[in-house]
């Protein structure tokens, strides 16, 4: 619809964020997982011997190229999600 309408979507930066539940230790330990991956397997600027601090300051400059799906809203479907689909290191 939107490239029919407007064209292609061609350079679009976005910024992916995680968000830490301090309130339940389960969710935390999850995020905490997906942002250690994040930076291992994505980014590729991190190992699994690094601490967590030498991981984010290991990220500091680093970018990714992420290919986007987007998802409706289930309670708004004009409301739409961008998901990071496949990823590869700028480097």
């Amino acid at each position: 619809m939107y490239r029919a309408a407007y064209g292609p979507l061609t350079k679009l930066m976005l910024r992916k964020r995680f968000m830490f539940n301090k309130m339940d230790q389960i969710a935390f330990d999850k995020t905490m997982f997906e942002l250690r991956r994040f930076l291992e397997d994505h980014v590729k600027c991190a190992t699994p011997d690094m601490g967590m601090m030498e991981a984010l300051n290991a990220s500091v400059g680093h970018q990714v190229m992420a290919e986007i799906t987007w998802r409706a809203d289930k309670t708004d479907p004009e409301i739409m999600h961008a998901n990071v689909g496949r990823t590869a290191p700028v480097l």
